[in-house]
């Protein structure tokens, strides 16, 4: 058995007596890249469009004239800076809603914050909860390549994302690409939240 493999390049039989055994390392490219298609993107900023093209298809639709919907990407945005270390979201969506009978507009920010899998942690909700400040709910959007859904999951670090998402009242949604195509599933409603006027005027 041991010299069939040998043959085959699966192993590697070290010199000298005894003939020691360790597997042979992959130096094939498309065996590694095989292996790396499941890690998720390379940068934060892949998932910023598909983001953004959810929203535009799930909400946009159902704010028609006279109601308004506006969407965008604001991670990249140039310009004058907010203030604070996790003040900037990564997609951001206004919404106004007119009503028929009544004088009054309901405006409605929403922020989105993005993680890639492998920078999904507990901090990451700290963050999107201080898009409170100046958002009425916030949404953080996790990339997720496990079998297992996010709530379904057995991992320590996730069910503490989920359960300090509750504590704050943030959304929590998982992107999935499938083939080729991203899926997004909810995994936890955001609350609404009452911002100060003043710093959600200045948000906008």
């Amino acid at each position: 058995a041991k010299s069939k493999l040998e043959k085959q390049g699966k192993i590697v039989v070290g010199k000298g007596k005894g003939g020691s055994i360790g597997l042979k390392e992959l130096n094939d490219s498309a065996t590694r890249i095989k292996l790396g298609t499941n890690n998720g993107v390379k940068k934060e900023s892949e998932l910023y469009q598909p983001i953004k093209e959810y929203f535009d298809e799930e909400w946009g639709s159902i704010y028609t004239p006279p109601d308004y919907y506006c969407s965008i990407i604001t991670a990249t945005t140039k310009g004058k800076r907010i203030r604070g270390l996790w003040s900037r979201p990564d997609v951001s969506i206004l919404t106004i809603t007119k009503y028929q009978f009544l004088p009054t507009k309901l405006v409605e920010v929403t922020t989105i914050e993005a993680k890639r899998y492998g920078d999904a942690t507990p901090e990451a909700v700290f963050e999107t909860a201080s898009h409170n400040k100046f958002a009425h709910q916030a949404y953080l959007i996790i990339e997720w390549i496990e079998n297992e859904n996010m709530d379904e999951t057995d991992s320590d670090k996730v069910k503490r994302i989920i359960k300090e998402a509750q504590r704050f009242g943030i959304g929590i949604i998982q992107m999935k690409n499938v083939q080729g195509k991203w899926e997004f599933r909810d995994v936890l409603y955001p609350q609404r939240h009452e911002p100060e006027p003043d710093d959600c005027n200045t948000f906008i």
